[in-house]
Formats: structure tokens, sequence, C-alpha cells
């Protein structure tokens, strides 16, 4: 049987792959590529499941053209071409042209017109094998009515077919598609100024018109009602106004759009009259959607929705209406294949929805908003099982508290609606790419559970339509639109704004009447810089034209039957929440409230001290909306009082340690409000969300922290709203760090795949593969765990590609992707010969040398591939120089690591003691040197620092530290979690008078049960202040032996101990190992670092300037490529790591090549990183975000899509991207020519810390 390539879009089948792959791009665009194995003949019955006359049938008798001329709709559609009859009932919706080209010919025979007008290559597309029915053929005689019957009775089961088919759509819904394709458009074009304010204190000059033609993009009704006010005031033919919608449908009214459910005629939603542009000289151009804004040129790129043609249209004065598009918020499995998922926005998502709806019963909406509950009445209209589905405690979060928005829920519940607040929605169940239900948690199910339905609609809010003008680089307010003065301006003087796309003040009015109103005050500016452009008239007079400052964001609604209205008299009222208790009460606030649960009426006012009403909540009754309104919006109360409003009490909340201005992130100066918004209105509900959002955490990452603010406040405001805060180390792992900790334990686990599959055995991990794969959050932590257990060199195989950037080499990275070097001196004793071997490594390596915070001697500047050489002169205690005044060859004893690079033992500072002290109370060095000799190695959650200090005087500062030792007569008094750094903390005294067996057996005990039972990236300090019992519970696990642990725990240091080995030398003596440190896989070329050096005193050090950071689109892209590119080979896949990455190098152009085994996919990137454009991000963590793959950089974590190279963390930051394969064991990037790669992304070697080339030791010593 003969099979080919089968699209999933349509009915086409190709022989050969590349045939599909061109349809689906050019006819499917925007649609993900997919195929499907199908029979090359398959006719349309065959597909449907009806039989039909077979082809042999009809070529042999010859089809009637009597037959053919009835086949002229849209469910059939044939064609006769050179005497053959051709179905091209598939071709309809693919058809460039549009498909009123095909079915004008439906029925006739079009060889004559076609030829005349069409390519032949045209032709062969509608004349394609699989499509053709057979030849023309006689008209039947009487006796061959029973076959005329045969073809009627096919015919008729046929188009029951069809109508059961188009009954519920098996297609996803397209406003859902256009939804989420224009949130991923406006994300992948960063804005290119951002501030979430406009000028406010000085009024903006007039708006001035170069000319007269006039351009307004988007026909809605805020783009409509500024038309009609403008052609009011300036006259017919003034301006020559073109007017685009990207909708066929005129401007319609979408407050009412509910309403179309009751009548089904869009002409009664209708705003506009066709009439009305031309009797008015207004073009409008329906089905015209603006691609594009060449600002410098002053003109728009249209595309024709139907063709796909693409024309220019200047402009003097460009007003953009473009409106918003619905939110459709991340959800696993829900994506643009999925059918029976909507969007509640367009005529056309309702059209869907009522097809849809013939076959399905159960239905949810996500959003308990304004848009959600509308959304609920549609399709509680529909005769569906209805579910509301809303994050926060109760409905209505934005305009109600939560007495009012239970009040609601109270109302709809009894229409037989179903409300589940506080539900937090885990994925979207699919089966067949149809809609089954969704996973979710909800305040009545603290268990996870499915909730069936087979039509799921997202009404989650609405987002400004921006993506045009970012990308023009409008300036975009702080959370999308395009941010306008007081005179709808934007940036560019000659580009405006209207309605729910502008920008005012940092607020996008998602209401009817702010756009009406701003429509108003544009229209009333243009009139006062039209007379400009008059010649024979005079300005009248009248003033200068309005400004805009802001409306009213008072509202009353009608929702599912139930009256809701919240008013006030300043934004202030909804802005600073003055209606929630807690918020009343910090602005010294008080209210009124009135309950009747009986019939579900809530209201509750607002008042200041001076009695003044600054707004309120009205809930199953808003009669006397309208005068409380008015009353609001006076200076007080006049004779009234409260109790002639309606009797209540005052309300009670509490007030939290941080302000709302308190900068919780230093490195990105983001503040607690931005957190609690971000967790409210971005429905952000891990750190990496919150990341995403605000930034918080992408500079230093020390609020991220356990310790930091951001996790604290993260926490709270999700349980304000209800929502329980994920406390597993990552969306991977739903565990706590001492939860996974415990597993590994136990189960003896070696590797991070042994991990991950142990999980996925107890059912604990929700994505198997995206597990495996990981991120830059599960593997450190999973690495660290590993390393505390079992002291393996962290480089090894498998080991490698879960350590974040210093353990990743074994070396702290510096900020000209250069490493630092530090031998371990225990307890700060050195000798004469190990200063000679670290001065001759400096010297022999031109590295930058200090004595460090940690009392060691760091050499500075070290490339990568120079780390092994560097160590294998400290580890065998052997090097040599010559230079121009110094020669010196050292032979003494190895040093070791000193692990600078580790959460581990940095260091033991002490003091000399009783060695040379004259106040010395015990030798402070020996002990040192045993401490640091003991613990040297251990990896544990956080670095640890420590301190022996020889007697009280404390000159080590022991009490600042993890461990300290402050000597006595006695012994040592033990001193536990302390530390300096960001957030001082001195440490506790645990212990009195120890004995130096003492001080080992309780450190052991103490540091093992930290390591045990910490979180990720947590100091002692912090841990302790976390620990139920504090220092009380401490002594009694680890002096009183309460939880039976402390015999593990001695064995435990035993085992480590016995398995210590310095890392560094068991690299230098490994030859597999030293090849992971070089510079690239497929060339011996060596750089030094990416940064130049300097001259500062009495050394040379990398220079003080950063590169420049690359906001915008990434130099090259893959979807760029042509002919000219070619498949290039750069290594051997032997040589790269799994899971990981590597640096290769072509012509001066620097690659990163990732190899994903669990994914089975090879990447390839640009090496440098936009931001300080170091060349670092083959060193980079590989992980996921969501379904896509990322890496994020070593130096500030910032992390890109490693398919399409749009930037994660910061969307102004973009890579280059480029195709790569696997090839009979050879890896195979796709590149442009050399030439064209370096002029994009070359870059010359600095020179660096670089040796002179022969230079130095050209002379001989002078003395």
């Amino acid at each position: 049987k003969m099979e080919g390539f089968g699209c999933t879009y349509c009915l086409q089948v190709f022989p050969e792959e590349p045939g599909l792959q061109c349809h689906v791009k050019f006819s499917h665009e925007g649609k993900p590529y997919k195929s499907e194995r199908r029979a090359l003949n398959t006719p349309l019955s065959a597909v449907l499941g009806v039989t039909t006359v077979s082809k042999t049938e009809a070529a042999a008798g010859g089809i009637p053209m009597s037959e053919v001329q009835k086949h002229n709709r849209k469910d059939s559609a044939w064609v006769v071409l050179h005497g053959q009859v051709y179905d091209l009932t598939a071709f309809l919706p693919d058809h460039p042209g549009g498909e009123e080209v095909v079915l004008k010919w439906s029925g006739k025979d079009a060889t004559k017109f076609w030829s005349a007008i069409h390519k032949k290559e045209w032709i062969q597309e509608y004349t394609k094998p699989e499509w053709c029915l057979g030849p023309v053929g006689p008209e039947p005689k009487s006796s061959d009515n029973a076959k005329m019957k045969e073809y009627e009775d096919e015919l008729k089961a046929l188009r029951a077919k069809i109508e059961e088919l188009t009954s519920a759509p098996s297609r996803p819904s397209k406003g859902l598609q256009e939804a989420m394709t224009i949130a991923k458009v406006a994300q992948q074009i960063p804005a290119a100024v951002s501030a979430p304010t406009a000028p406010v204190t000085d009024e903006p000059a007039p708006v001035k018109l170069t000319g007269r033609r006039v351009v307004v993009v988007g026909h809605g009704p805020v783009g409509h009602d500024f038309v009609m006010k403008l052609v009011g005031m300036v006259g017919d033919g003034t301006l020559e106004i073109t007017v685009l919608g990207e909708e066929l449908l005129l401007a319609y009214d979408r407050v009412h759009l509910t309403e179309y459910f009751e009548h089904r005629d869009a002409s009664k939603l209708v705003m506009a009259d066709a009439k009305w542009f031309g009797e008015h000289k207004v073009t409008l151009k329906t089905g015209s959607r603006a691609k594009q804004i060449d600002r410098e040129r002053q003109l728009v790129v249209v595309q024709d929705v139907k063709t796909g043609q693409s024309s220019e249209l200047p402009y003097d004065a460009l007003v953009l209406c473009t409106g918003s598009y619905p939110f459709v918020p991340p959800l696993e499995n829900l994506s643009m294949d999925v059918s029976g998922a909507f969007v509640y926005r367009t005529i056309d998502d309702l059209e869907g929805m009522i097809s849809f709806a013939r076959k399905s019963k159960r239905a949810a909406v996500i959003g308990g908003g304004l848009l959600g509950l509308e959304a609920a009445k549609a399709v509680y209209d529909l005769g569906q099982e209805t579910h509301v589905l809303e994050m926060a405690p109760f409905l209505m979060p934005t305009q109600l508290d939560a007495g009012g928005g239970k009040a609601l829920q109270s109302k709809i519940e009894e229409m037989g609606i179903e409300v589940h607040t506080g539900s937090r929605l885990q994925s979207l169940v699919v089966e067949d790419g149809r809609v089954k239900g969704v996973k979710l948690t909800d305040s009545a199910h603290k268990e996870p559970y499915v909730l069936e339905l087979e039509m799921l609609v997202v009404s989650a809010g609405i987002r400004a339509r921006d993506e045009l003008a970012r990308g023009c680089g409008l300036e975009i307010g702080a959370r999308g639109g395009v941010v306008v003065d007081s005179r709808m301006r934007s940036s560019d003087p000659q580009i405006f704004a209207l309605g729910e796309v502008a920008s005012y003040k940092g607020m996008c009015y998602g209401l009817i009447a702010p756009g009406w109103e701003q429509a108003g005050v544009l229209a009333k500016n243009f009139e006062d810089a039209t007379w400009g452009l008059k010649k024979t008239a005079s300005k009248p007079e009248g003033g200068d034209a309005p400004l805009y400052l802001g409306s009213d964001l008072s509202t009353k609604l009608k929702l599912l039957g139930v009256d809701v209205a919240s008013f006030g008299s300043t934004t202030d009222f909804w802005f600073a929440r003055q209606f929630d208790d807690d918020k009343a009460k910090q602005l010294g606030l008080s209210s009124t409230i009135q309950m009747d649960p009986f019939s579900g009426l809530y209201r509750k006012l607002i008042f200041n001290n001076d009695l003044k009403l600054l707004g309120g909540l009205l809930v199953g009754n808003a009669e006397d909306y309208y005068s409380l309104l008015n009353l609001s919006k006076q200076d007080n109360l006049g004779k009234k009082v409260p109790g002639d409003l309606f009797l209540g009490g005052s309300g009670e909340g509490d007030s939290e340690d941080l302000s709302d201005d308190s900068v919780v992130c230093l490195c990105q100066k983001v503040t607690k409000k931005q957190i609690v918004d971000a967790v409210k209105d971005e429905e952000c509900v891990t750190i990496a969300d919150l990341k995403r959002c605000t930034t918080a955490g992408n500079g230093c990452g020390g609020c991220v922290l356990s310790t930091g603010f951001v996790p604290k406040i993260l926490k709270t405001t999700l349980e304000s709203l209800g929502k329980k805060a994920f406390v597993g180390i990552s969306p991977f792992f739903p565990f706590t760090r001492a939860e996974l900790f415990e597993i590994i334990r136990v189960k003896q686990l070696k590797t991070y795949d042994d991990v991950v599959q142990e999980c996925a055995r107890a059912g604990k991990i929700p994505d198997l593969q995206a597990a495996l794969v990981g991120d830059e959050v599960c593997k450190p932590v999973v690495a660290s765990i590993l390393a505390s257990l079992w002291s393996e060199v962290p480089v090894a195989d498998g080991l490698r590609e879960l350590q974040d950037t210093n353990d990743f080499v074994m070396a702290n990275m510096q900020r000209s992707g250069q490493y630092s070097v530090i031998p371990r001196v225990s307890g700060g004793e050195v000798t004469p010969q190990e200063l000679i071997l670290m001065g001759t490594v400096a010297m022999k390596y031109n590295l930058w040398t200090k004595v460090t915070g940690a009392q060691r001697i760091g050499l500075f500047g070290a490339s990568i591939w120079q780390l092994p050489d560097i160590w294998e002169d400290f580890v065998t205690g052997q090097s040599s120089f010559k230079g121009e005044k110094v020669q010196v060859k050292v032979e003494t004893q190895g040093m070791e690591s000193g692990q600078a690079y580790g959460k581990a033992l940095r260091a033991v500072k002490s003091c000399v003691g009783t060695s040379w002290c004259r106040f010395g109370q015990q030798d402070a060095v020996t002990m040192a040197v045993k401490l640091e000799e003991r613990y040297k190695g251990f990896r544990a959650p956080h670095k640890l620092k420590m301190g022996v200090s020889g007697c009280m005087r404390e000159c080590a500062e022991a009490q600042g530290k993890d461990i300290g030792l402050v000597a006595t007569v006695k012994g040592y008094n033990l001193y536990v979690c302390g530390n300096h750094g960001t957030s001082p903390k001195h440490a506790t005294l645990f212990l009195n008078d120890l004995s130096e067996e003492e001080c080992f057996k309780y450190i052991d005990r103490v540091l093992m049960y930290y390591t045990f039972t910490a979180a990720p990236l947590t100091r002692t300090s912090k841990w302790l202040e976390g620990l139920p019992g504090g220092i009380e519970h401490l002594k009694e696990v680890v002096v009183d032996d309460t939880l039976g642990l402390c015999e593990e725990f001695e064995r435990r240091w035993a085992e480590q101990q016995e398995r210590y080995e310095c890392e560094w030398k068991k690299v230098v003596e490994t030859p597999e190992l030293r090849k992971k440190f070089r510079q690239f896989v497929n060339v011996d070329d060596h750089k030094h670092g990416d940064l130049e050096w300097e001259q500062v005193r009495k050394q040379k050090k990398i220079q003080l300037e950063d590169l420049p950071t690359i906001i915008g689109p990434a130099k090259i892209t893959k979807d760029k490529a042509d002919d000219s590119w070619q498949w290039v080979d750069v290594g051997a896949a032997a040589d790269f790591p799994r899971n990981g990455g590597g640096a290769v190098k072509v012509g001066k152009t620097e690659l990163a090549v990732y190899n994903a085994v669990h994914m089975g996919k090879w990447y390839a990137t640009q090496n440098s990183c936009p931001h300080k454009q170091l060349q670092v991000l083959s060193r980079g963590l590989m992980g996921m975000h969501g379904q896509e793959p990322k890496v994020a950089c070593p130096i500030h974590k910032n992390t890109y899509n490693l398919e399409t190279g749009k930037g994660i963390s910061n969307p102004g930051l973009n890579i280059a991207t480029f195709e790569a394969k696997e090839e009979k064991g050879r890896v195979m990037v796709r590149l442009p020519p050399t030439d064209v790669l370096d002029a994009k992304l070359g870059r010359e070697f600095p020179t660096g810390n670089a040796p002179c080339e022969g230079a130095c030791d050209s002379k001989e010593l002078s003395w």
C-alpha cells in the first residue's frame, strides 16, 4: 500500500515530506508542523468514513456534467479541468486567493479560464492525482437511474457525515491560536523603552499635524468612536482618514457580546454602517492587518488577511486603537493544537463555542473576574454544566473584597453554576487532541483532582495589544500598552494611542468608557491641530484643546442576573484597595457593612475620618448606585451621616512588617509591592515566575534564597489568596531538600538520573522527561546532596553537567570569564616554600595576586584551559619561571585545592595563640589546622567558615563564624551558627570548656545535622533560626541524641575522611578529566578571557569597564537560512558532554553546542551572552522552561530558549540559534558562510594576560 505524508490540518497527502513541510508553512501559516502517514489515494469519503464510487468505476463510464454541477458548495466543490473532474473541497481553506476563487468555478468546466490566467505550476496544484475523480462522461440514460440514485445516496451520506463533524469542530479554536500567537509575538519583541508613567507635571505641547493623512489602526468600538467624533469636528474630507480593521466585520459592541447567544445575529451588535464611510469620505479597509510600522518613513505595512499580500500605507498621523487580546495563562498541555479550548473575545469565538456545545455537556471557565463571569454566562446559556475556576479566594478580586466576592458566589451557585475559588491549575487533560478535563486543586480539595469536562473557556483577563508599538520602538508601559501623555500622544509625536492599548500613568483601562473619553480628547486635539492645515479659515474661539487626566473606574454591571457595582471617588479606591479591611486600617479609614444572607445582599461603604464617602461595593442590589456615586464626588456627606445610608461596622485588618515601597531585591531595585502584585495579578506561584515577571533574583540571587525576603513575601501573599506556596526545590522536584536528602541517603542513589527515576516511581515527578533535563535550580541541589554523601569529584562524568557556575570547573568564575585559583592554607599557616610556589605560579601564568578576605592567597585571571596546568604545578609542588629580573625554580611539598569554589569549608581563621601571643591560653594555630584538615572537602548546603581564637580577646573573630572556638583555661567554648556578610549574625554559645575531642564530636554532629535538614543555599544562622525549638532542640539532637542519629553522624564523618582526596589532584592525574577543560572541542586554539588587562598600581588586572549589553533581536537567526548555509562538522559527538554544552570555534566565531540526551536533540547557539558579551554560554546549565529547552548563563543567570534563542528571564536579550544534528558520530551545525558568520558574531581574541611571547625570556638576568 502506497503511503504518503498527510497534513493534519487538511486532507492533503504528499509523496515526499518536503512537499508537506512547504504546504504547512505557507498554507497553514503560524501552525506547528505535524504529519501523519496516509494512503496517497485516500479520497474524501474514505477519510470521512463513508462509501463512495471508486475511481475505477468513475473512470469506466465517466462523470456526467449534470452530476458535477451539483457540487458547487463548500462541502463539495468539483471542478472540471482538461476533461477530468477534480474534488477541490480540501483545497478551499488553503487557496491563497480565498475559497471564493474555487467556489466561483465549482460545478463548472474551468479549463479555458484557469489556463489563461494561471501558470502551469498553479494548474498542477489543482490537478493533484489524489483529487482526480475521473473523466467527464456522457449524461446518464434512463437505465442509469439506479446509478444516479446511488450517487445521490452517497452524497446524502457525505453531507450527514460532514454535518456531524462540523457540529463539534475538531480543529482548535482560531481565537485561542491568535491570542497565544499575539502573546508570543509581544514577548518576543521587547519594549525599546520602558517607563511606568508618562510625564504629568508639565502640560504637554499641543498636537501638530504635518499633513492630512490620518491612519487609524483598529476598527473596534473605540477606533470607530474616534473616527466619528473627528469627522464630526473637522468635517467631511478635511482629513484623509483611513481605518484598518483586522476582522471582516465592522466595529461591533463587545460589551454586550453575551447577548449574541440570544439572537445569534451579528448585525444587532454592529455599531457602524458601511454606507457612512463613503458618505463622509473615510476609507475603511476590513480584513486588513497592520503588520509593521516604519516610523522613519512614516508608513504602515498592511497585510490582506485573505490573500496574504502586503502593501504600504503612508501617514502623517497614526492612531493605534488595537485594543487588547485575551490573556491565556500558562497551563500544561494547553496549546494551539487543542480542540475544545476557546477564548471569549470575538464573534468568531462565540460561533466556535456554539458549534462545539452541540456535542459537549460540561464546560469550565478560567477566570472569575468581570470577563470570566461574562463567559460563564455564555457557557451557561449554551446549556452546559458550568464551572468557574478562580485562583483568588473569591470572585472578582479586582473590584470586590472577600465579603462581596463570596456574596456574589452564593448568588451564582443558586443558578447551578459551580464556583471553584482558590483554584490552582496544574495541567489540562487532553486525549486525542481534545479537552477532557483539567487537573487542579481548589479551596475544597487540597489534593489534586481531575475535573472532567469537554469545553474550556479562557477568560482570565486581557493584555494590551501593543506588538506593533513594540516592534517600532515606541515607549511601552510597565504592564504593557503604549505610553501616552495627556494628549494621548506616544513617544513618537506622530503616533497616538487610544483605549486598551494606551498606557496612561502606567494604567491600561480595560473598560469601554475610558476609551471613549480618550477618543473625545484626541479628536478635539486633532481638530485644534487641523486649523493649522487650513488656509482659508481661522481657528474659532474656545480655548486650548483638552487634556486627558484619567478616567473614573466606577462601574455597574449585571453578571449572571446579579447586580454588581463598584464605585470610588478616585482611582485610589481600587489601586490602593481602600475597600480591603487591612488597607482601610492602614489608611485610617472606616467602613459600614450591610449583609443579608437570605437575599445575597452585600453593601460596603468606605469613609475617611472627615466622613467623606470614598467609595463602595454593592452586590445583589445596586438601585442607588448613581446617587452613591454622585455623593462620593462630594467633599463630605452634607447633612447625612453614614447611618443614613445603611448600618454596619468597621473593618479589621493586620499590618505587615515591610512597607510596599521597601526594596527587597537590591540588585534590580524590586519592591515588595511589585512582588505582591506579580503574585496577585500575574499569577506567579514560584520563584521562577517572580524572576521572570519582576527580574528579582536576576542579579546576585541572594534575595530569592530561603533566607531572603522574596520567598517569604511569595508565601504570605499566596496564603492571602487561599493558595499554598510551593515548597519543593523546583517544579520538577516537589520535595524539600531535607526530603530529597533522605531519599538519596536511604536509597543509596549515586546519579542524577537515579534520583529522578526513583522519585518518578514514587509518583512525585510531574513530567519525567522534563525532570531528567532538569533546570538551573534542581540540578545543583541534587549535585550538592550527592557530594555531601559520596564525595565524588564534581567534574566526573554525569556530575559536571549538574554543577553550578563555580563547581562546573572547580574554580570561581570572574567577570572576565576567567577564574581564580586558591590553594589551601590550613589554619592560615604557610611556609616560605609555599609562598615561593604561589609566587612562581602567579608569574608563570600572569595572574593577579591578592590576600583574600578568608585569610588565603588568591591568584586571579586563569583561563579555563590553563586550570589543569596551574593545578599540576600546585599539587606536585614544582614550578619554574624565568623573567627579565626574576628567575626561580621551586620544588616543595604540593598544595591542595582550597575549594573556594564550593559550598564547603572555605577556611579556618586563627590567631597565633600560645605559639607566639603572650595572652594565649590554647594553641589556636594547631587547633585551626586540625579543624581544616578534618572538615576539608565536605560539601554542605552553604559555604562554611570557622575560626579559632587563642583567648577571650577574640582576634580571629570566631564568634562571627559558622563554627567558632574561643580558648579558655579549661579548653574551648564552642559557638555555632554565626556569619558575617550581608546579614551578619553573632554565633550562639553552644557548650563551654570542651576538650579537643569533644569539640570534634559536637562539631561533627552539628554540621551533619545541618547538612541533613537545611534548605538549599541556607546559611547555618538562618537554618538555626528556622529550626523548631532552636538552640535547645539542637542540643537535644547532638548532645542528648534524642533522635538516635549521632551514631550515623559519626560513621558518616569517618567515611568522609576516608574518602577525601584533593579534587584537583584527581583531575591532574586523569587525562579524561583534563580534557573537560579544553577551550574548544574542535580546535586547539586558546584565549585569555574576554576583557583586556590594564596596569593598576603594581599589577595588571582586567579593565574596569564591562563590555556593553546588547539589547534587541539576535544578529542572525536560523529561520533566515538560505541555500548558502551549509552543514559544518564541529567535532566528534563523544567529545561533547551528555546533557551539557561545549564551545566550538568556526572562523572567528565562538559557538555553544549542547547535547540534550534525554530529549534526543542537539542545539547550537552563539557562545556570547548578550548581557555582558562574555563567551561562556557553553558552560551554562541546561534545563527546561515549561516544555521548552533553555540554558542559563553562568555569569548572571540570564536564561535563553535553546530552540528560538529568545530571552526568558529578560526578553530584551536574545541569542542566535542554529540547527544541529549528529551524523555518523560527528556533530554537524548548519551555518552561513564563515565570512557572513564572522561579520555577525565573530570577534578577535583580546590580549588579556597572555604571556609576552618570548620577550620576557630573551634577556639575561642583570645580577
